[in-house]
Parts: structure tokens; sequence; C-alpha cells
């Protein structure tokens, strides 16, 4: 891929993140925002690298894959809106605690595969199993 190319679609990368920031009142509202979102600083620091430095192959396709991956990620945050994006984690915590195990693993499971990602039912139970120790659960 051309730099040209690879930087063009990081601007549009970087537009998408900078417009799905949280407000200010999302970040009150919302207490495990943090002041800038890490998409926003990574694609940021792509931007610069790619500019600034030559990138080889490997590290082009790393900068891709990591920049799909926020792509789908902030498409649904557009769709949804922070609140409802970041109540996913709120919602599996409230399952485990009302003992319902299966629709945290549910939950669990399509908030990954929403955000490009694949997740087995196997992997998706044992962090399921280790946030029920982190919770003190079990």
């Amino acid at each position: 891929m051309e730099k040209k190319n690879l930087l063009d679609r990081l601007s549009v990368l970087l537009k998408l993140c900078e417009d799905t920031e949280p407000t200010t009142l999302e970040l009150c509202n919302i207490t495990n925002l943090k002041l800038f979102s890490e998409d926003l600083i990574a694609v940021k620091r792509y931007y610069n690298d790619v500019k600034t430095t030559d990138q080889g192959p490997i590290e082009i396709m790393d900068i891709m894959t990591n920049c799909n991956w926020m792509w789908k990620k902030r498409l649904k945050i557009k769709e949804l809106g922070w609140n409802e994006y970041i109540n996913v984690d709120q919602r599996i915590e409230e399952s485990l605690k009302a003992n319902r195990k299966i629709e945290a693993i549910k939950l669990y499971r399509q908030n990954i595969i929403d955000n490009g990602g694949d997740c087995q039912l196997r992997e998706a139970k044992e962090y399921i199993d280790k946030l029920q120790v982190k919770m003190g659960l079990v």
C-alpha cells in the first residue's frame, strides 16, 4: 500500500475517532471512560509514525489490522452512543451478580463479535470465569 493511501485512510479513521470521542457529559456520567480514548491516541500515533518514518510490510499490516478493529468499534459507538456501548461491561457484571453466568457469556461473546473479533464459546467462558474471580463472586 502506498504511503499516501495509508495516510488518507488513517485520516478518515482519525476523523471518525474525533467525531465519536466521548463528550464532557459522557466523561462525567460514565466512570470508566478516560479523558482521551486509546483509539484516538493510537490513530494519532500511527498517523505520525507513517508520516515521519518508512514502515515495513509487517508494520503496515499490523497498523491496518489494528485500524480495521478500531474502525468497526467506532462505527458501533457512532451507532449506539458511548453510554450504550460502555454498558456492555456493566450488564455483564450485573448478570454475574445475579448469578446469570450464561447470559454474561453470551453478552461478552456478542460484544467481541460486534467489535470485529472472533470469540469461541470456550474463550468467552474462560473470560467470564476470570471475571467472576476478579469480582470476588467465586
